[in-house]
C-alpha cells in the first residue's frame, strides 16, 4: 500500500467526521458548556464507527502507525496525528493542506483528565490509592444495625445504593441517618444513590389450573412444553381445551394489551424462556420452550422481559413521581430505571427541576433493555445538557433482552461509548454475587471483577457475606487497575452508530 493513498484514506476519513460534526450542530449548541468538548467528541466516535475500518487498521499496523484500536477519548486527535505523521507522503495537490483544529482537537492527557473530573463530579473523589469506586445495595438491615453500614465504608464503600422497589421512606430514611452518621464518623466520603422502582414487570399471583392458590415462595415446578396462563386477573378462558400448569397474574396488568402471538417472554431473570402462543382478551397463553431439563420454579414476584413487545409505559409510574420528594431531600444520584428515550430524560429533569435539584443529584441512565441501548447516544446528550452524568451497564436485564450470546459484545460498546462520552459507567449485576451470598467466590466471578476494573464504578448487591465481597472487591479491583491495558480492537461498522445518524448505509468506504 502506497502511503500516499494511505494519507487520502485518512483525509476522507477525516471530511466524514468533519460533515457528521457539522450536521449535528443544532445537538451541540444545546449541550452545557462543562460538557461541549465530550459530546464534540462523542458525535466524532460514533461517525468514526460508522466506517469499517478493518482494513485500513492493518494497513496503519504494517507500517507501524497508531491503528484506530483505541480512539474513544480522542477521536479526532488520533485522525489529525495520522495525516501529521503522514503528511511527507501526501499527494502533490494536498500537501500543503495542514490541519486547522489541532489545538482545538483533545488529546490522551486532556481526554483523562475530562473522564477523572466527571467521575468526581457524579461519584465524588476517591482517595489517592483508589482508582474505582464501589457501590453496595442497602439491605433492609442497614436501616436498624448502625455499626453494619459504618463497617461497609469502613471496607470500602464509597457509594450507597438504595433500591425503591423494596422497602418504603421510614426504611430508606433510616439507611440514609445510617450513611451520614457513619461517614463524618470514619472522616470518609459516602454518596447516597438512589435508583426509581420504573415499570417493573413482575408475575404475581400464582394459582394452579383450577384457580387454587400457590403460594409465591414455593411456586409451581414446571417443565419445556408446559403452558402457562399469563392474565390480567385470576379468570379460566376456554383456549380450545389447552391445558396449563399454572396461572399467573402480572403486576402492570395492561402489558397484556401489548402482547401479540409469537413473541418470545422471559421469565425469572432468563431462567424460563417461552413464546406468545394465543393472546384472548384479559390473557394470554404462554409455552415453555427454555428451562433446565429437570423443570424450573415458577414463582411469584419474580421479573418479565418482553424483549420483542413494543410496551406502552411511561418511564416514570405514578409511585415514582411521588418517591422524586425523597430523592430530592437525600439523593446525591439519581438512578432512571429503565429509561428508553432521550423525552424520558427531559421528563425526569423537569421533574426533579420542579423540586429544586436539577442542578445538583447526578443522574445515572441505566441501560436494562434493548431501546435504551440503541438510544443511548442520544440519551446521554440530552443528559449533558443539564448536569454530570454516567451510565449503570445493568448486564441482567441487558442479556435477557438482547440474548446472553451477545452481552460480551453490548457491553464493550456500551464501554466504548461512554469512554468517548468521557462520562464514568457502572458495572452491575452479579458481580460476586456467590462470595456475597454464600461465602466462597467462584474462578468466574473473580475473571468478572478483573474485567470490571476498567469502569469507574463497581456495584455489589445484597447478602449474609457483603463485608466479605466488599473486602475481596477493593483488594481485587486495586491490584488490577495497576496493570490492566486497553486492548486492541479491530472496528467493523457499528449498527447503533449509524442508526444516531439515520443512516442505513453509509456511502464513504476507507478500505
Amino acid at each position: 500500500m502506497q502511503k500516499s493513498k494511505l494519507y487520502s484514506k485518512i483525509q476522507v476519513i477525516r471530511e466524514h467526521l468533519d460533515s457528521h460534526r457539522k450536521a449535528s450542530k443544532d445537538v451541540l449548541v444545546r449541550t452545557n458548556p462543562k460538557f461541549q468538548k465530550s459530546a464534540e467528541n462523542l458525535i466524532h466516535y460514533l461517525s468514526l464507527r460508522t466506517l469499517d475500518l478493518r482494513k485500513i487498521q492493518d494497513e496503519l499496523s504494517e507500517i507501524g502507525l497508531s491503528s484506530l484500536s483505541s480512539p474513544e477519548a480522542y477521536t479526532y486527535r488520533n485522525i489529525l496525528d495520522l495525516q501529521k505523521w503522514l503528511r511527507p507522503y501526501a499527494p502533490k495537490e494536498k500537501e500543503n493542506g495542514k490541519p486547522d483544529k489541532e489545538k482545538e482537537a483533545i488529546g490522551f492527557k486532556e481526554s483523562r483528565k475530562i473522564i477523572n473530573r466527571n467521575t468526581n463530579r457524579l461519584f465524588g473523589r476517591l482517595p489517592e490509592k483508589k482508582k474505582v469506586h464501589i457501590m453496595v445495595t442497602m439491605p433492609t438491615i442497614a436501616a436498624q444495625d448502625y455499626l453494619f453500614v459504618k463497617n461497609l465504608i469502613a471496607e470500602g464503600m464509597d457509594i450507597a445504593r438504595i433500591n425503591m422497589s423494596h422497602d418504603d421512606p421510614d426504611t430508606w430514611n433510616k439507611i440514609v441517618a445510617n450513611v451520614q452518621v457513619a461517614k463524618e464518623v470514619l472522616g470518609k466520603r459516602c454518596k447516597i444513590y438512589v435508583d426509581l422502582a420504573g415499570p417493573k414487570i413482575r408475575t404475581e399471583y400464582l394459582y394452579d389450573a383450577d384457580g387454587k392458590p400457590i403460594p409465591g415462595v414455593k411456586g409451581k415446578r414446571i417443565f419445556i412444553g408446559d403452558r402457562i396462563l399469563l392474565g390480567k386477573k385470576l379468570k379460566s378462558l376456554d383456549f380450545g381445551n389447552i391445558e396449563y400448569a399454572v396461572q399467573a397474574t402480572i403486576s402492570i396488568p395492561s402489558i397484556i394489551d401489548d402482547l401479540k402471538n409469537d413473541q418470545p417472554i422471559w421469565f425469572d431473570d432468563g431462567k424460563i424462556g417461552g413464546v406468545i402462543e394465543r393472546r384472548l382478551g384479559d390473557s394470554a397463553i404462554i409455552r415453555i420452550t427454555r428451562c433446565q431439563l429437570k423443570g424450573n420454579l415458577f414463582k411469584g414476584e419474580k421479573g418479565i422481559n418482553l424483549p420483542a413487545t413494543q410496551l406502552n409505559l411511561p418511564s416514570l409510574m405514578p409511585d415514582d413521581v411521588d418517591n422524586l420528594d425523597f430523592i430530592a431531600k437525600n439523593a446525591d444520584i439519581v438512578g432512571y430505571s429503565f429509561v428508553r428515550t432521550k423525552e424520558d430524560v427531559s421528563y425526569l429533569l423537569k421533574e426533579l427541576d420542579k423540586r429544586g435539584r436539577s442542578k445538583h443529584a447526578g443522574l445515572v441512565l441505566k441501560v436494562e433493555n434493548q431501546e435504551a441501548f440503541y438510544n443511548l447516544p442520544n440519551m446521554i446528550l440530552e443528559a449533558m445538557r443539564f448536569r454530570a452524568v454516567g451510565v449503570m451497564l445493568a448486564r441482567g436485564d441487558l442479556a435477557v433482552e438482547l440474548g446472553f450470546e451477545r452481552i460480551s459484545e453490548v457491553q464493550q460498546q456500551i464501554l466504548s461509548i461512554c469512554e468517548a462520552a468521557h462520562i464514568p459507567i457502572i458495572w452491575a449485576t452479579q458481580v460476586l454475587e456467590n462470595l456475597a451470598k454464600k461465602g466462597l467466590a467462584t474462578r468466574a466471578e473473580i475473571s468478572d471483577v478483573a474485567m470490571a476494573a476498567r469502569a469507574e464504578c463497581v456495584m455489589l448487591n445484597k447478602g449474609p457475606y457483603i463485608l466479605e465481597a466488599v473486602r475481596s472487591l477493593s483488594d481485587i479491583l486495586n491490584r488490577m487497575t495497576c496493570q490492566l491495558n486497553k486492548s486492541k480492537y479491530r472496528y467493523r461498522p457499528l449498527n447503533l452508530a449509524r442508526a444516531f445518524f439515520d443512516n442505513s448505509a453509509v456511502k464513504v468506504e476507507v478500505d
